[in-house]
């Protein structure tokens, strides 16, 4: 099972890698999100949580299989470069033309180039790419008080949600 998905994901990156310059992953690729209910989750996200003092961000959606009904999402938010540096996502999308990082915990062979990290910072990351510009290094991490939520679902509909206050 794990070198399916892993044999998966390494055909997902590579195909990614030929057509998408911006990193957007489009269902060209037959890859789409599929749950209406995540993907609501998500956009509330995006909408209700804030970071103070951070205005460039993105989510990160940590997925973890429990078992072959249960799915288990962690929603946060990227907030610097740092975070792709230490845990690259695999995946990405755009929910509302907003960029959405997708991590499948347990799936560490991957990091992004540094050519892709860039272009984050260009596009999402803007202070960090300003950063990176002036000092030719990636900029120290931000300390912020992060929100995550927790979402169980079972069978692909949302059982239990948890928000968690650092």
């Amino acid at each position: 099972m794990v070198k399916k998905v892993i044999g998966i994901l390494i055909f997902i990156l590579v195909s990614g890698s030929f057509y998408c310059q911006d990193l957007k992953m489009k269902s060209e690729f037959g890859l789409e999100l599929t749950n209406q209910e995540l993907i609501a989750q998500i956009r509330l996200y995006q909408k209700t949580v804030k970071v103070p003092s951070v205005k460039n961000k993105f989510v990160v959606v940590y997925c973890k299989k429990i078992d072959n009904t249960i799915n288990e999402y962690s929603l946060i938010y990227c907030i610097d470069v740092n975070r792709l540096l230490l845990d690259p996502p695999q995946v990405f999308f755009t929910i509302d033309d907003q960029l959405v990082g997708f991590i499948f915990e347990g799936v560490d062979c991957f990091a992004l180039t540094k050519s892709s990290l860039i272009s984050i910072m260009q596009s999402y990351l803007p202070e960090d790419y300003e950063y990176y510009l002036k000092f030719n290094d990636f900029p120290p991490p931000i300390t912020a008080r992060d929100e995550i939520w927790k979402l169980r679902f079972k069978d692909g509909k949302l059982i239990e949600k948890q928000v968690i206050g650092n």
